[in-house]
């Protein structure tokens, strides 16, 4: 490769939040009675069930070393887990 030559740059980690502004959309097409936040306690996504407001349930739904390690880009996979969560309740 001539030393001239542009290197390639390495892919952006996508950061939780931008994570959660870009599934929000996708989560109410899939739940609409679901919402995620982040918790920074559990270091983690959360997934929240909006079902019964005075009995809430929620779990993790992304830790940020699965995100690290790139399981959020399985195909598939975030409506597998959202569906398990729901299922659940």
């Amino acid at each position: 490769m001539p030393a001239h030559a542009k290197k390639p740059v390495p892919e952006k980690q996508k950061e939780p939040a931008d994570l959660i502004r870009e599934w929000s959309p996708l989560l109410h097409e899939i739940e609409p009675d679901a919402v995620l936040d982040f918790s920074w306690a559990r270091n983690a996504i959360t997934i929240c069930d909006m079902r019964r407001p005075n009995s809430l349930r929620y779990a993790d739904l992304y830790t940020v070393p699965e995100i690290n390690g790139g399981m959020h880009k399985v195909t598939g996979d975030f409506e597998r887990r959202v569906n398990a969560f729901m299922a659940k309740g």
